[in-house]
């Protein structure tokens, strides 16, 4: 054995695991004067010094950050944190405290946090394969693995597997994931400035202007940022939601706060069925989800149209059908305009039949 080969009992083998795990127990006092040996000894090699230093520098820095005032706030949260809220950031305010009580054992937490962006470039190596759909078309696709992507209208969506993840960007519309269970091969939607992480479950992602939405239908997803900031660069817990069967998330890119609540799951998904369904809805948002799936337009100009409400259920296909609902329900007439769309306005008091 050399003088660098360490046997010690819950020793990581990876070296920055390993650098963490060497960091924490120092940093706690709980090494013996023989655990000390056997660390010195670990240290003497270049690499494990060169990961234990980086793993320092952090740990100065997680010092630093615990004196900031936003941090004490986070610790007075912690101890005082009451079960079942629903935010995140109140969530994890109980272990940011301890940790931060207990100093190294931040990095645990840290290091457990799978490392998607260190994965691109192997991501980057494998075969990708992009997926379309027309304005007005549905597609289901089977994957490689077994899992069944189906896109909505004007979708495009990318997939690359590779050997620690499977990898899909949905880089426009809408799709429905149906993931093959794998524990150990996790797949990661990304969408707008988000990760949806998951390991065998389904869920519903779409894409509107600079807004995403994951509606989960069964299982668990982890959503998470793309790009941490603050102090979500250490403790990424802070940046991250989990979302069980029946709830949706809304996030806006830029943005660090999301919206998590109850998900109409049925209406999520409708448009599998060739149908939108609308529940009160504003006219002016029922038109511009019609608009996804032709390119027929229908227009609103009259703010007084445009705040009208539907409920019911329609075919994307058939929007004629909807035109004669609205129509027929309210004072309002579909005119024929010379660039070939449909204006909803409002009829005039002498048409309206008495």
């Amino acid at each position: 054995m050399t003088k660098s080969t360490v046997m010690i009992k819950g020793l990581p083998n990876d070296t920055q695991e390993a650098a963490d795990w060497w960091l924490a127990r120092r940093a706690l006092g709980t090494l013996t004067t023989r655990d000390e040996a056997a660390f010195q000894a670990w240290l003497s090699h270049p690499t494990h010094a060169e990961a234990y230093a980086a793993a320092s520098e952090l740990f100065d820095d997680l010092g630093a950050l615990a004196a900031e005032p936003e941090m004490l706030q986070l610790r007075k949260e912690a101890l005082g944190v009451v079960p079942e809220v629903r935010s995140n950031r109140m969530r994890v305010a109980a272990s940011i405290g301890l940790m931060f009580i207990a100093g190294a054992a931040v990095f645990g937490a840290i290091s457990a946090r799978p490392d998607y962006a260190s994965n691109r470039s192997e991501t980057n190596l494998a075969t990708t394969k992009r997926y379309e759909t027309r304005l007005g078309e549905r597609r289901k696709v089977s994957l490689d693995d077994g899992s069944v992507v189906s896109m909505n209208t004007d979708t495009i969506v990318e997939v690359a597997f590779s050997k620690h993840r499977r990898d899909i960007r949905l880089l426009r519309g809408e799709a429905l994931f149906e993931v093959a269970h794998n524990t150990a091969w996790p797949f990661v939607v990304t969408a707008g400035d988000r990760h949806v992480v998951a390991v065998g479950t389904a869920f519903n992602v779409r894409l509107n202007g600079d807004k995403v939405k994951v509606v989960l239908v069964e299982g668990k997803v982890l959503v998470e940022p793309l790009q941490l900031k603050g102090i979500e660069r250490v403790l990424p817990q802070l940046g991250a939601e989990q979302l069980v069967a029946g709830e949706q998330l809304t996030a806006t890119t830029g943005v660090s706060d999301v919206k998590v609540e109850t998900a109409d799951v049925k209406r999520s998904i409708s448009w599998q069925e060739g149908q939108v369904v609308f529940r009160d809805d504003a006219l002016s948002a029922a038109v511009a989800e019609f608009n996804r799936y032709s390119d027929a337009r229908i227009l609103i100009n009259d703010p007084k149209v445009a705040d009208l409400r539907v409920s019911g259920i329609f075919r994307v296909d058939h929007p004629q059908n909807f035109l004669e609902a609205v129509t027929g329900f309210y004072p309002v007439e579909a005119r024929r305009t010379s660039a070939g769309t449909t204006e909803l306005v409002w009829r005039e008091s002498k048409d309206i039949k008495k």
